[in-house]
């Protein structure tokens, strides 16, 4: 048989508790609001880099690494715990890259550097890298459907001759006949 025994707690004296507690605790107040690093809300250091090879899942981690490589010798990536500065998408049933890649620098300054730098970079023999800012990719995406206009082509200018000196006004730098010995 369980007997009921009743435990009887004292309430804990708050001057002996401060008391034991002294020198522990700090005389500034407490500021308990989190300092969050200032929210940027463009994306000027982000470029998407398009015309990337179509890896298997396979080859994905090397084609990362080689990407990764190129894209940093440019500028300082921005990096974090989970992110290295390059993000390439892949399928999500293949695990095959779709063959484009999201990077982002530290500053702008390195980014318009990037776009500058990759465009028509030649990647491999069968891929040139196109770079687009993703601001103007963002531009892009917003427009509505019949707002975009075909850039007018620049007229046609023609241009100088540079090879008029080689020209014989009677053909005779064309052709020569040569019979033995005898040119004619």
């Amino acid at each position: 048989r369980i007997q009921n025994t009743e435990i009887i707690m004292s309430e804990p004296n708050l001057e002996e508790e401060s008391a034991a507690l002294d020198g522990y605790f700090s005389d500034t107040p407490l500021d308990p609001k989190p300092q969050y690093p200032k929210l940027r809300e463009t994306f000027e250091t982000a470029v998407v880099i398009t015309n990337l090879p179509k890896a298997p899942s396979a080859k994905v981690e090397k084609l990362t690494k080689v990407v990764t490589r190129l894209f940093s010798k440019i500028g300082t990536l921005a990096s974090s715990e989970n992110f290295t500065g390059v993000h390439m998408p892949t399928d999500a049933t293949s695990g095959a890259t779709l063959g484009f890649a999201f990077v982002e620098y530290t500053t702008a300054a390195d980014a318009a550097q990037a776009v500058k730098s990759l465009t028509d970079y030649p990647f491999d023999k069968n891929h040139k890298l196109l770079a687009t800012p993703y601001v103007r990719l963002v531009e892009l995406a917003q427009l509505k459907e019949g707002e975009f206009a075909a850039p007018e082509p620049a007229p046609f200018v023609e241009k100088a001759n540079t090879s008029t000196w080689l020209q014989d006004p009677s053909q005779r730098d064309q052709f020569v006949v040569r019979q033995d010995k005898e040119t004619v």
